[in-house]
């Protein structure tokens, strides 16, 4: 059963998941749409995202530029580690950093009934992670398991070079 927790209000963190290989999380953020673009839109005020995240599948290296993106000292994070609530901050970082595999979304005009939905949807997502994972996410071809690892476009470019080449 997936479980949320509020975080501020735009953001709601999921109960540890494990697909049998790793841990995740999955995130719903609500976006105010006239507030992130200035346009009105009444019938589509809100967008709702349900995203994957797993920081056990991102390289320390990733982490510590998250943290140092977000305004982090390298003695913040150490520590930031000894709290019990490292993980949702390891989390929320994270995903603020580069965001996380989106696995749905939609627009209205009730958040409420939005954010209803999408944790609907994140059972189904719970179910069939797989299948979310394997699809691609971006136009620069990465899937959902690659996404993960928020290691961006280069390893993609470097992975389809290597097969244009054999």
């Amino acid at each position: 059963m997936v479980e949320f927790q509020n975080l501020d209000g735009e953001k709601l963190v999921s109960n540890k998941q494990n697909n049998g290989d790793f841990d995740y999380y999955l995130v719903i953020e609500t976006v105010n749409m006239q507030d992130a673009t200035g346009e009105k839109a009444p019938d589509k005020k809100y967008c709702v995202i349900l995203s994957a995240i797993s920081p056990d599948q991102v390289e320390d290296k990733v982490i510590q530029r998250a943290f140092e993106c977000s305004g982090f000292l390298p003695k913040d994070i150490k520590r930031l580690k000894k709290r019990k609530d490292f993980d949702i901050t390891r989390i929320v970082v994270l995903y603020d950093y580069a965001g996380g595999v989106p696995c749905w979304q939609a627009s209205g005009a009730d958040d409420e009934k939005l954010v209803n939905s999408a944790k609907e949807q994140a059972q189904c997502v719970v179910g069939l992670f797989g299948f979310y994972m394997d699809k691609i996410v971006n136009r620069i071809g990465e899937t959902g398991w690659e996404r993960l690892k928020l290691t961006g476009p280069s390893e993609i470019i470097n992975r389809v070079m290597a097969e244009q080449k054999a």
